[in-house]
């Protein structure tokens, strides 16, 4: 038999143009896909995130169930100009979120906590106005964290955190910030609405809640709300927003204790996404602390008061945002 000829037997691989043609059009594909794969994620971060403020706003309402008035934002703050600490209400710096604990089914975290301290520092030994601390320059009138609230403070609650933040996780350890001046707490992406204005901070203190009747929330410092004063209507009012771990005038808000300008979200200051260089990718830090946003495209969630969650776009108003938040302002706000 002749041998076969050479021109007709088979190519046992591919040329140098077939093979450029073929990475070609897998880059391509690959080109194609990646924004889909990567609005699939953003898609679960922020229904993952609207499934912990559910969780929350909930525990919110098995709270007031239980007690009959809505949780404080926080209790016995160290700053503020409205606050004076006395032998029998000591300052705690407590967050809100403590009493939560409970209602998340967090009760070996809430069993660790010691009521016997606060939660924080509760006064700068750094030279800060006088108008804001009072004058003082000492630890508060309870004395420094214990080792067990400084562990109770770091630990992470997963329903605190937002699976789309890329931010610094903890809060810094300085006297302002941080638990004592070498521990620094855990951060939460969601907080309770809380007047940010100036003197407002602690509006919601007894003697001061007359002072105050149409810029008050839901929430505030030692407060103590009932369904039935919130006049606006519980589904007309912001009762939690979302918020980074960044800001560029503030270090964060710590989940467990209150600190320094962290005393919950003002949905008001300065609207939702207020990027320090205009997106969230330049910096990835709000331009104000108390501020609200988040790392999904285009707004943030809240959750009202009547437990529902909604993603609220980044273009709405301060203004009208601020009529969301107030719960006895007597307008009748429009909600995107």
């Amino acid at each position: 038999m002749s041998r076969p000829n050479a021109s007709r037997r088979s190519r046992q691989g591919f040329t140098l143009i077939e093979l450029l043609v073929v990475i070609a059009i897998i880059a391509i594909l690959i080109g194609l896909l990646l924004p889909a794969v990567q609005k699939v994620r953003a898609a679960a971060a922020r229904l993952s995130c609207q499934n912990n403020m559910k969780q929350l706003g909930l525990a919110v309402a098995n709270y007031e169930s239980a007690n009959l008035m809505l949780p404080p934002a926080g209790r016995n703050y160290g700053y503020g100009s409205n606050t004076t600490p006395v032998a029998d209400n000591p300052v705690s710096n407590l967050s809100g979120w403590v009493l939560m604990l409970p209602y998340l089914e967090q009760n070996a975290l809430y069993a660790q906590w010691d009521r016997t301290t606060c939660l924080s520092w509760a006064y700068s030994t750094t030279t800060l106005p006088n108008e804001l601390y009072l004058g003082q320059t000492t630890v508060g009138t309870n004395g420094a964290p214990s080792a067990a609230n400084i562990a109770f403070a770091k630990a992470v609650v997963k329903s605190f955190i937002c699976p789309a933040e890329n931010g610094t996780a903890t809060m810094g350890a300085g006297l302002n910030y941080g638990i004592d001046g070498s521990n620094g707490g855990q951060k939460t992406n969601y907080d309770f609405s809380a007047n940010s204005g100036a003197g407002t901070v602690n509006s919601w203190l007894k003697t001061n809640k007359p002072l105050y009747p149409a810029t008050i929330y839901m929430f505030g410092e030692s407060s103590t709300t009932k369904v039935t004063e919130v006049n606006d209507g519980m589904s007309n009012t912001i009762a939690l927003g979302e918020t980074t771990f960044n800001f560029k005038n503030g270090n964060g808000n710590p989940w467990a204790y209150r600190c320094w300008v962290s005393a919950g979200v003002d949905a008001a200051r300065g609207g939702i996404n207020t990027w320090t260089r205009g997106t969230n990718t330049a910096q990835g830090s709000l331009g104000e602390w108390m501020t609200t946003g988040s790392f999904h495209t285009g707004g943030c969630n809240f959750v009202f008061g009547d437990g529902s969650v909604r993603f609220i776009t980044e273009q709405t108003p301060a203004t009208l945002l601020g009529q969301m938040s107030t719960i006895n302002g007597g307008e009748i706000a429009n909600i995107p």
